[in-house]
């Protein structure tokens, strides 16, 4: 989170698999305390692919 807060990440990337985590999952993000959706830092998508059962996204700074 730190890395987004100072606007230092240029490339995300997320996979997608048919598991549910729940709530255990959003801490990482946590700390950027976005309360709007007009204060998250943005992102375009460039790719997806499917990896096995899973999938993975490629995501660049817009």
């Amino acid at each position: 989170a730190s890395l987004l807060k100072f606007d230092l990440v240029d490339q995300l990337i997320g996979f997608t698999a048919g598991v549910i985590i729940g709530a255990d999952g959003l801490p990482g993000i946590a700390p950027l305390h976005l309360n709007r959706l007009t204060n998250a830092p943005r992102f375009t998508l460039d790719r997806v692919a499917k990896t096995g059962a899973d999938t993975v996204q490629i995501w660049s700074r817009s």
